[in-house]
């Protein structure tokens, strides 16, 4: 078994999906927290100069969705053919759309915090839901949206659509009222064995 480690900071931001396919997985690595001090003397010894790196045996591989499809392909999280390999590869991108627009803002430093309290809300009323309501008819072509956005089983889809929402539902608790489908679907993921466990572990951060 590869020694895997995953160097981002003390948040979820673009690196909780990649734990979250870990404990699905039921994988053990090194959860490695940096701080935002010890950043600078860190970031040349990174590929691209940024964060989340994942190691695996010393070797280090960059950017978020690409490491997530690395690790969900190697762990069966991925699908049981090209075509839904695709499917769910497709899925996930455009599930990152949520995750982009709503860190955007939330990450904004330069700003005003009333500024981006308005431009939040103008996220999640106004962008969000339309990026939903496409996830909510995709879902719904498998088995009536009652199990996966593919197959019978977990896969990246569904691990990263939950990791993108945590926020949103954080943030407007009724993010999910217009979408059933995708509100079973976020307690489905949430509620799977090896991921309640992890989130009853994890350090609670606000992103």
């Amino acid at each position: 078994m590869p020694n895997y480690k995953v160097i981002y900071f003390g948040v979820r931001g673009y690196a909780e999906t990649i734990r979250l396919v870990f404990a699905a997985a039921g994988v053990a690595y090194d959860d490695n927290r940096i701080e935002m001090k010890d950043w600078m003397v860190l970031k040349p010894t990174m590929p691209f100069g940024q964060l989340p790196v994942l190691e695996v045996d010393g070797m280090k591989l960059a950017q978020s969705d690409s490491i997530c499809r690395f690790l969900a392909d190697k762990f069966g999280l991925m699908g049981r053919h090209p075509i839904e390999k695709a499917a769910i590869d497709a899925c996930a991108e455009t599930i990152s759309e949520i995750r982009v627009i709503v860190m955007r803002v939330q990450t904004n430093m330069d700003i005003p915090q009333d500024v981006k309290d308005k431009e939040m809300k103008v996220v999640l009323e106004e962008k969000v839901p339309p990026i939903l309501e496409k996830l909510e008819v995709c879902l719904k072509k498998n088995k009536s949206g009652d199990k996966y956005f593919y197959g019978d089983t977990i896969s990246l889809a569904d691990i990263h659509f939950f990791a993108c929402c945590e926020t949103v539902v954080r943030l407007n608790p009724k993010a999910f009222d217009n979408f059933p489908k995708l509100a079973a679907l976020y307690d489905r993921v949430k509620n799977h064995s090896h991921i309640y466990k992890w989130l009853q572990q994890r350090p609670d951060t606000p992103v």
